[in-house]
């Protein structure tokens, strides 16, 4: 997993922190690197992440499919760890929550 590093003007978002935890956990190099349009454009998949947002997938760039346009499986595995792990729902990640009762 590919993603620029905090100092190329990005936001240090709790969204993107939280993702690159869950993908590192289940195996998945993550790499800080500042990208090129050509390292987007050549990506087997790609997607961003935001607060409001969660995890979303790119299908397509200017134009140009990201992989075969469609979300890609790692985007779909980690839009459901996301959930789950925000939800409290993976032991890994349960101390992320914090049950409220009214």
């Amino acid at each position: 997993l590919l993603t620029p590093p905090l100092y190329e003007d990005i936001l240090e978002g709790i969204t993107r922190d939280s993702i690159i935890k869950i993908a590192q956990n289940i195996g998945i190099e993550v790499i800080e690197k500042p990208l090129a349009i050509s390292d987007l454009l050549n990506a087997d998949e790609a997607f961003f992440t935001g607060t409001a947002a969660e995890v979303v997938g790119i299908g397509e760039v200017s134009g140009y499919k990201i992989g075969d346009g469609n979300i890609g499986e790692i985007t779909k595995k980690l839009q459901s760890l996301y959930e789950k792990a925000t939800r409290g729902k993976l032991k890994a990640f349960r101390h992320w929550v914090k049950e409220v009762k009214l």
